[in-house]
């Protein structure tokens, strides 16, 4: 609102008043001007029109021409300009303050222009309507007027010289002012004024009536004169009651006036009024400052406008659109973007082009648009072309405090549409184009921005301003109340073709207002608000990357300009990067995952270029130091920046000198952190080349700042990861200490910058490198405190060092596809493992062994930890020892306390880590100990690996248990420190029958095993049985049994008695022999040259090695024995043989009693053994002889016993026998279970007939169950070789009647043992 008090102000930089040209010659001679010469005002800048609201108390647009133009110029570049939003496109600032009369508390300290203050005569109500203010320039030949309206009583003000009034409202006798009055009828209101420039100025009422106000008289003194707009009358008069009526109505103006326009000509003389209705109705009036109005033209163009928009719009529209009105028009130029040129036109000959902002509503929308309008001098009109302003979400209910104004700006390819709450910027060009209809509507540039929803924030007054065309904008200025003057500025192209293809609104600019200007709380703008296009979701993603990463560069300059310090630059830049991210995630749906990761990287990248700026500034402080030093000084951080720069060639030596390399790269380079990263190594590198620094002290000092500036950088990276995962929607993601803990995390993400390559490499050659160098000083006894600092700072960067490889190997490893993932994983771990080993052991020699026990602990480097441990323990022992010696003489007492308090700690020294030893078993179980008692073991350190059992004896004898070539000790252990009997069987009996190759050894183990066993019994039967210890060992049972172990134990031993009786048969045919090798051939000749006859080479061969192993006394298997017992025949030995009768039985015993067979090769085995013992008689023979003889039952019962075969099953029978006696007697085994019986028998023992035994072992897969499925060149000969077997079988049985043989010899043996029982009965009996 107004108050009685109005200023008028001049703002810095925009001085209203033009500097007076002579437009003569040198000698002020004025020279005559052709008649239609364009006035030289016209190009200087004068206000083109005028809004009284925008001069209530301010400047009308000023003209620039004072200030010297020596290139294009932008009016918004101007730093007494605070701009409230900027794009490729357009800009909106702030013009200077307010004078501070009519500034509010918003304003602050703002500095204030100079101001002249005049008092108006009528006062005004706090709730009163605004007064209506307009600047005349000139108003007089040295100053500039003022003119007051005010809009409920119509009085007008006039000063001629606004500076010959008193400030303060004081007056001189002489009055200053015109006073006047517009004629307002009861509850009329003044609500417009338009500068009319030499006609005076033209006013609008709120009854639509229009009127001519001039400011002079005929002789050009001032006067306030008032002249209503009317048609003239027809027919030359009327009545009394028409002309009464008419004067009280607009008398023949339009109805519902909605806008006034004034179009100047181009010569000194009348200007034209155009008069538009809200129905589309348009007059033409001519103006001038002594006649009166005259109405030239009219026309109606509402059908016109109704049918083309409609054509052209309503299929963007939701609905039908049913009404149409006319609001604003705007004068377009007549020429593609040039200064408009209107030529005198007293009768309205001529057509005029227009530009008419229009309101369409249909029944559930409301919307706007401009279109081209040419007005015909036969009273029709053209449209040629319509833009719907599809930016601008119009409001169902338009406001009524405001009508939305058309302001086309020179040079008239921008117009701008101002809403009450909104801007709207329009692109004219295919308005302006011939070929409009040739240009796509959705190609049009527009776009609005939006005032904030406070009520405070609204526009009341906007005009265009008239500037010069060098400058290169179309500018016009707005007020706001509680904010003041606005100036929006519109880039225009170089040319018209350009202007067609401006940049079209792109969600990147909106973005970026929203960030850069719409964060200010004093910005009235809103700018956060999403754009009423449509939106993809790539495009968004592109342009926030974009924006970041401009961000991240200084790439704007408003992140540039005005900073003190860098790290006020930096600051500003990250605040202005998290806007980002909260704009993003307020106003957006949620960005594509690889997306959000980018932006987090690039705030990381800011928070570690602060961080590096610090260490900078730590590193330049050089507290006292000498001119010299100073001089001579290396300093990390410059000299690697330096050294980068030429290496990297990044930018050119004169960018240096403006803004210094390091300032720089923290500036415009704080995307390439990553390479400070790396270069914190090579940094160190190359200054090490320098002789001064390398034989000096200054090497420590480097080394101790690339340490804190590598880990600086990665624990902030990190830790700015972690707490900001929230802001960009990824508090889903599973992290480990700052990185993703899973490869699968990383398949979609290109590999982090705090992990690229090299820098783990070159991180880990620093933690090297000065580990080397911190025990190279160590040993010139430099033990200052740097060198200490130095060396508790070192594991601090092996942590950080062991961070940034584990996400280098999960990133690398989730690049293979499929499987392949873990095998690279694995292999990289490796690989990591081994390096952080290499990194982990120099630090006992730091004396950081606590520190490498954590980092080993964590990432479970057992070798290392096992080995530190250890050399923790020794140390420590060591120590304790020395202090536990007796002194060689009487110390003091101070000397004797300090060395108990030593004692005393070192104790609990040993008490924790016992305790630490303790959790790594808990923790890490065999992955611990094996490394950790391992050692021992390969040191042959067997008594203090037993030792150790006293502290931690679950953990010795899980550890002695795992393996089986710790059996030896296993066992031991077992019965000195587990005191478990049972498992110490367990484990001799698995170790003789699995393990041990020599008979006689086997036979000592079995009877160890006996005597544990029997302790186990003892101990069981006193109700003492120890518990086991867990281990791998007991892979038959879970917790095996005495009686289990004893069953395994006999079968053992079993085996070994049939060996030891196949040797004493075949010993003394070796007694000739010289070696090993000729006892082998020996037996060979002896016992197996049937098979070299028979072409039976494999089986030979089998033969050959099963008799190398009797000889050598190894322990033989159930296959070595079956070879040997069914193979040999004594047919052709030189010396007498008993290999005995029953060698077939004990092959098939032997076959029952291996616990190692599987059933499958148990039954194969068997069913070999019955095949050739069925083949070692000749059934041909016996067939003639019985058929020869005609032998009788008894004959051929006497017969058939002297076979193989018979007494095969006279054996079998036999030891059945002696089981059921045993059982009867209680004898057998302890448990009572005939079916633990060690010894063969028939009833759990199959007896296959001979066609049973036909395939056995003729196929490549009976013998792959011994020798493998890859070794077929031994397999599938052995089977050809055994076909060969089935054949002669096969004849047996077709010719020789063997399977009435086979079932006779059974049932002969059967009787035979019966009888042979029954008397052995009686014997007894």
């Amino acid at each position: 609102m107004s108050s009685p008090t109005q200023t008028a102000s001049t703002f810095p930089g925009r001085n209203p008043r033009r500097r007076g040209r002579k437009d003569g010659d040198d000698n002020g001679t004025l020279r005559s001007q052709p008649l239609r010469k364009r006035p030289k005002t016209r190009a200087n800048g004068d206000v083109s029109s005028s809004d009284p609201h925008l001069t209530n108390g301010h400047a009308t647009a000023p003209s620039t021409q004072d200030l010297p133009v020596r290139q294009r110029a932008n009016a918004l570049d101007s730093k007494s300009i605070d701009i409230l939003s900027r794009n490729e496109n357009f800009a909106i600032g702030k013009l200077p303050s307010l004078p501070k009369e009519l500034r509010n508390n918003q304003e602050g300290d703002a500095s204030s222009p100079a101001t002249k203050s005049v008092r108006l005569p009528t006062p005004t109500r706090q709730d009163d309507l605004l007064s209506f203010g307009a600047l005349v320039h000139p108003g007089s030949r040295n100053g500039t007027g003022l003119l007051v309206i005010h809009p409920r009583s119509g009085k007008v003000t006039y000063w001629e010289n606004v500076d010959n009034a008193k400030d303060l409202g004081l007056l001189p006798q002489r009055r200053a002012s015109t006073d006047g009055s517009v004629g307002l009828y009861s509850g009329e209101t003044v609500t417009n004024v338009e500068n009319a420039f030499i006609a005076g100025f033209v006013v609008t009422t709120s009854s639509n009536r229009v009127a001519q106000l001039q400011l002079r008289d005929s002789q050009s003194r001032p006067s306030i004169n008032v002249q209503f707009l009317r048609a003239p009358r027809s027919n030359g008069g009327g009545s009394f009651l028409g002309g009464f009526l008419s004067a009280l109505t607009t008398g023949g103006l339009l109805k519902d006036v909605t806008t006034t326009r004034i179009q100047s000509s181009s010569i000194r003389g009348p200007v034209y009024l155009f008069v538009g209705s809200r129905h589309g109705q348009l007059q033409k009036w001519m103006l001038n400052w002594s006649d009166p109005p005259v109405l030239l033209r009219e026309w109606n163009q509402h059908e016109v406008m109704y049918r083309h928009l409609r054509d052209r719009l309503e299929s963007q529209m939701p609905s039908t659109i049913q009404s149409i009105d006319l609001l604003d028009i705007a004068f377009l130029s007549a020429d593609h973007g040039q200064q408009p040129a209107f030529d005198i036109d007293l009768d309205g000959a001529m057509p005029v082009r227009l530009v008419g902002l229009y309101s369409f509503a249909g029944a559930s929308f409301r919307s706007y648009a401009i279109s081209s309008i040419t007005l015909q001098p036969d009273g029709s009109c053209d449209a040629s072309d319509a833009i719907n302003l599809s930016s601008y979400a119009a409001p169902l209910t338009p406001p009524s405090r405001w009508k939305p104004k058309l302001c086309v700006a020179s040079p008239h390819l921008t117009c701008f549409v101002f809403f009450e709450k909104a801007i709207t910027v329009v692109s004219l060009a295919s308005v302006q184009s011939v070929d409009a209809v040739l240009v796509d509507q959705s190609d049009v540039f527009q776009d609005t921005t939006y005032l904030k929803e406070q009520d405070e924030f609204r526009i009341v007054g906007a005009a265009a301003e008239s500037r010069n065309e060098a400058e290169g904008q179309s500018t016009a200025v707005i007020l706001i109340p509680s904010i003041g003057a606005l100036q929006v500025g519109a880039e225009e192209p170089s040319d018209f073709d350009s202007a067609l293809s401006r940049h079209p609104v792109s969600i990147q600019s909106k973005i970026e207002q929203a960030i850069l200007y719409g964060a200010r709380p004093s910005n009235p703008f809103d700018l956060s608000r999403r754009p009423e296009f449509p939106l993809n979701r790539a495009e968004v993603e592109d342009a926030v990357t974009t924006i970041s990463n401009k961000v991240l560069t200084s790439a704007y300059p408003s992140l540039t300009h005005d900073f003190a310090t860098v790290e006020q630059q930096i600051d500003r830049r990250i605040h202005v990067i998290e806007l980002l991210a909260k704009h993003i995630k307020d106003n957006y749906s949620q960005l594509s995952r690889l997306t959000r990761w980018m932006l987090l990287w690039d705030r990381e990248q800011l928070g570690v270029a602060h961080v590096v700026n610090d260490m900078f500034h730590e590193q330049t402080e050089m507290g006292n130091a000498s001119t010299s030093e100073r001089r001579n000084r290396k300093i990390l951080l410059p000299e690697m920046i330096e050294r980068m720069h030429e290496d990297l060639r990044s930018i050119s030596m004169s960018e240096w000198n403006n803004t210094g390399h390091f300032r720089h790269y923290l500036l415009y380079d704080t995307d390439k952190m990553s390479n400070v990263l790396n270069w914190t190594y090579n940094g160190v590198y190359h200054l090490a080349q320098i002789p001064e620094v390398a034989d000096s002290d200054q090497l420590l000092q480097i080394v101790h700042d690339a340490t804190r500036t590598a880990c600086a950088i990665i624990e902030t990276a990190l830790q700015i990861r972690e707490e900001f995962l929230w802001l960009y929607d990824l508090e889903e993601e599973v992290l480990e200490d700052g990185i993703l803990a899973k490869p699968e995390l990383y398949e979609e993400l290109p590999c982090p910058w705090t992990s690229t390559f090299p820098q783990p490499t070159k991180i880990h050659e620093l933690v090297s490198n000065a580990q080397t160098i911190i025990s190279d000083a160590a040993e010139d006894e430099k033990t200052d405190s740097l060198l200490r600092t130095m060396a508790a700072e070192n594991p601090q960067l092996v942590s950080a060092w062991c961070l940034i490889a584990q996400e280098h190997i999960r990133w690398t490893a989730s690049r293979p596809p499929g499987s392949r993932k873990h095998q690279y994983e694995d292999s990289a771990m490796l690989t990591f493992k081994s390096d952080l080993s290499k990194v982990l052991m120099p630090l006992a020699l730091l004396d950081q062994a606590a520190a490498g026990l954590a980092i080993s602990e964590k990432y479970e480097v057992m070798d290392v930890l096992t080995t530190l441990v250890r050399e923790e323990s020794g140390s420590l022992v060591r120590i304790l020892n020395a202090l536990d010696q007796a002194p060689h003489q009487r110390e003091a007492l101070k000397v004797e306390m300090d060395r108990l308090a030593r004692k005393d700690e070192t104790s609990e020294k040993i008490k924790n880590l016992e305790q630490r030893i303790a959790k790594y078993h808990r923790e890490f179980g065999y992955a611990f100990t094996n490394p950790y008692y391992g050692a021992l073991i390969a040191r042959h350190s067997y008594g203090s690996l037993l030792k150790q059992a006293s502290t931690f004896p679950q953990d010795v004898t899980t550890f002695l248990r795992a393996e089986t070539t710790r059996r030896p000790l296993s066992w031991i252990n077992d019965i000195l420190s587990a005191r478990d009997y049972a498992m110490a069987g367990h484990v001799l009996v698995n170790d003789a029958t699995t393990a041990e190759q020599k008979a006689w050894n086997r036979g000592v183990e079995l009877g160890f095993a006996k005597l544990a066993i029997l302790a186990a019994d003892e101990e069981e039967h006193h109700g003492g049985l120890a518990q086991a210890a867990p281990g791998h060992l007991n892979d038959d049972t879970t917790r095996p049994g005495s009686h289990w172990h004893d069953r395994r134990r006999q079968q053992s031993l079993y085996l070994l008695s049939l060996q030891n009786q196949l040797w004493t048969r075949v010993r003394h045919l070796t007694y000739n022999a010289l070696d090993e090798e000729s006892k082998v051939d020996l037996l060979m000749e002896a016992l197996g040259d049937h098979l070299r006859k028979h072409s039976r080479s494999r089986l030979s061969t089998l033969l050959s090695v099963a008799l190398a192993n009797l000889i050598a006394d190894d322990a033989l298997g159930a296959e070595s024995l079956v070879d040997i017992l069914t193979l040999i025949n004594d047919d052709n030995a030189q010396e007498p043989v008993d290999i005995g009768d029953d060698v077939f039985f004990m092959a098939i015993a032997a076959v029952r009693n291996d616990a190692t067979l599987s059933d499958e090769r148990r039954d194969v085995l068997t069913k070999v053994c019955w095949r050739r013992a069925m083949l070692s008689d000749d059934w041909a023979d016996i067939n003639r002889i019985i058929a020869a003889d005609r032998m009788g039952d008894d004959a051929v019962r006497e017969l058939l016993s002297s076979t193989v075969l018979y007494r095969t099953f006279l054996e079998g029978f036999k030891a059945t026998v002696e089981r059921h006696k045993d059982s009867q007697e209680g004898g057998g085994m302890p448990n009572g279970d005939a079916n633990d019986a060690p010894l063969a028998c028939f009833e759990d023992m199959p007896t296959p007939n001979p066609s049973q035994c036909l395939a056995a072992g003729t196929t490549f897969n009976d013998w792959a169950l011994r020798f493998g499925e890859d070794r077929r060149e031994i397999g599938e000969p052995l089977a050809a070789e055994c076909q060969i077997e089935g054949k002669w079988l096969e004849r047996s049985i077709n010719k020789n009647q063997l399977e009435r043989w086979w079932e006779t010899c059974r049932q002969i043996a059967m009787e035979d043992v019966r009888e042979m029982d029954e008397n052995t009965q009686k014997d007894l009996a």
